[in-house]
């Protein structure tokens, strides 16, 4: 068996132009496919493929972890192996799994930073009130439309299933610290969460960076209030 540097040498240089990436077990590198529109640019995976804890992606030309490369090894408790092809260097990073996330500025990451986990963020570091994990595929629509819109349209309300189930119910009014639950023009299934600030939402919406902002209101489908905030 190759050195895993090696391994991860060799199938770098398999693909040159994109940045490839995967999973390390017993001492062996296993690739997962990259889902990102930009893959010339950045690693994105399907975090359910991660066999273990130690991953692994190439960098083209920067020698340095991303921010984004920190914040997943540090949300999901990865360790993290990077090959830049450029300078044919490695780098190395142990995720701290008890970081605390800032609510504005995280960069949107399908799946894993996405409106789902800042609505978790923000009623733990807030309010103290804990909510499950949200286990589904349709949080991974952003990178293949096609693939995923069958969760999304036979799925309709599993947005709304899963916060009903996380204590909370539906209003007509808001108070500040109150989600919505909106749809879009292309996906007429809810898929978007917004946690209503006073004077605009937390937005996570993909290919931003978490803000607050102006509220969509043609785009609202349910209002909702956590039971402990009645």
């Amino acid at each position: 068996m190759q050195p895993l540097e090696n391994q991860i040498r060799q199938l770098a240089l398999t693909s040159p132009t994109k940045e490839i990436g995967g999973y390390v077990k017993d001492g062996i590198a296993y690739v997962v496919d990259n889902l990102s529109s930009t893959k010339a640019d950045d690693y994105y995976a399907d975090k359910s493929l991660f066999r273990s804890d130690v991953i692994f992606h190439s960098h083209l030309t920067n020698p340095e972890f991303s921010d984004v490369d920190i914040y997943v090894a540090d949300k999901l408790s990865l360790n993290i192996i990077m090959y830049c092809l450029k300078t044919d260097t490695f780098r190395y990073y142990t995720g701290n799994p008890n970081k605390i996330f800032p609510l504005l500025n995280r960069p949107s990451i399908p799946g894993i930073l996405d409106c789902i986990e800042l609505l978790r963020d923000y009623y733990r570091i807030k309010l103290n009130i804990h909510l499950t994990e949200f286990h589904n595929p349709i949080r991974l629509w952003p990178y293949n439309l096609l693939k995923y819109r069958r969760s999304i349209k036979t799925q309709n309300n599993i947005l709304l299933e899963y916060l009903l189930k996380n204590g909370f119910e539906l209003v007509s009014t808001v108070r500040i610290n109150d989600i919505f639950l909106l749809n879009s023009g292309r996906i007429i299934s809810p898929h978007n969460i917004m946690i209503y600030a006073g004077n605009g939402c937390y937005t996570h919406n993909h290919g931003e960076r978490s803000k607050i902002g102006m509220i969509p209101t043609q785009n609202i489908v349910a209002k909702l209030r956590h039971k402990l905030l009645v």
